[in-house]
């Protein structure tokens, strides 16, 4: 029997063309990915963005996550209930990204480094590798003390 859908979402589309059509995340190294090629097909993926989700009424954002990876956990939980998480792509959905909070903002970094971390939970070599990949989109985008005190920041859980 195939397994119940409860979470569907739509291809992301901004200004440089797709920008999310699920996100992919390894269980063995936390490494989190934007599918950025829209399927030809309805398919599951690990996880699909919060910023445009069908979900079932009676779901919810685990509120102990700040702004950041509550979509990816709640996906997850599903999956692990046996749910599918699908990505339409007959269904787009125009995304101007970093409206709600700039994702180069501090704030932005220290919520994401620190969902991340919740996400792996207390496994010292995923941790580690979290923030071996905080440090290095830090060098890719901005290697400034706001950007590595934000890393330094979500690190602590602050």
């Amino acid at each position: 029997r195939p397994a119940e859908v409860d979470a569907v979402g739509p291809v992301l589309v901004g200004p440089a063309g797709v920008e999310s059509a699920g996100i992919s995340f390894n269980e063995r190294t936390a490494r989190l990915r934007q599918v950025t090629e829209a399927p030809a097909a309805r398919r599951p993926v690990d996880a699909l963005s919060g910023a445009c989700l069908l979900i079932s009424s009676h779901r919810r954002f685990d509120e102990g996550f700040g702004h950041g990876m509550e979509d990816v956990a709640l996906c997850r939980a599903l999956r692990r209930e046996g749910l599918a998480v699908l990505v339409e792509p007959r269904a787009r959905c125009w995304h101007q990204g970093g409206a709600t909070v700039s994702r180069r903002s501090a704030e932005a970094v220290r919520h994401a480094v620190a969902g991340h971390l919740r996400l792996v939970g207390e496994d010292r070599a995923r941790r580690g590798l979290v923030l071996a990949y905080a440090l290095g989109q830090a060098a890719r985008e901005d290697w400034s003390v706001r950007r590595l005190r934000a890393v330094w920041a979500g690190w602590r859980g602050v």
